[in-house]
């Protein structure tokens, strides 16, 4: 006879009763994260031509960590919780096929900025940080701007 047939439901048992103390009673922590997932699903979904919802990975990702926000919400926040979560958005984060926002938002304004501090942090005879602005031909204006952040000194003293 095999002894494992209803081990895995005497398992779940006793684990279903160890939660309840945990999280409280299991319906209300579902009715919060019924609400937080249809929240993300009325917003976030796409739909295919014959409308059925087309739920991604990440979207499966993104669902996950808003149940572990729910079980915090609704429980006494466990550590593992917020370790799951920021699992479930490292793997989401992997899903991205976009460049980061750095690479979409730097300008050509910021990348003169940062030569600039390079520039600074590279000479050997230091120089103000004013005074690589004046040499890269920036007016006056932005030079007193730059002394106004607290930057004229430099780095290289």
């Amino acid at each position: 006879m095999d002894r494992k047939r209803g081990k895995c439901l005497l398992e779940a048992f006793d684990v279903v009763n160890k939660r309840f103390t945990v999280y409280g009673a299991p319906e209300d922590a579902f009715d919060y994260i019924g609400k937080l997932w249809s929240a993300y699903l009325s917003d976030a979904i796409a739909y295919g031509d014959d409308g059925a919802p087309i739920i991604t990975a990440s979207d499966v990702a993104h669902m996950m960590t808003l149940l572990k926000i729910g079980r915090i919400r609704m429980g006494v926040p466990h550590r593992d919780n917020y370790l799951d979560a920021c699992g479930y958005m490292a793997l989401a984060a992997d899903m991205v096929t976009t460049p980061p926002v750095e690479d979409i938002l730097e300008t050509p304004e910021d990348k003169f900025v940062d030569e600039v501090f390079q520039d600074q942090a590279t000479t050997p005879k230091a120089k103000s940080v004013t005074e690589l602005f004046q040499d890269r031909g920036l007016d006056d204006g932005f030079a007193g701007a730059v002394h106004g952040l607290g930057l004229e000194g430099g780095f290289n003293g």
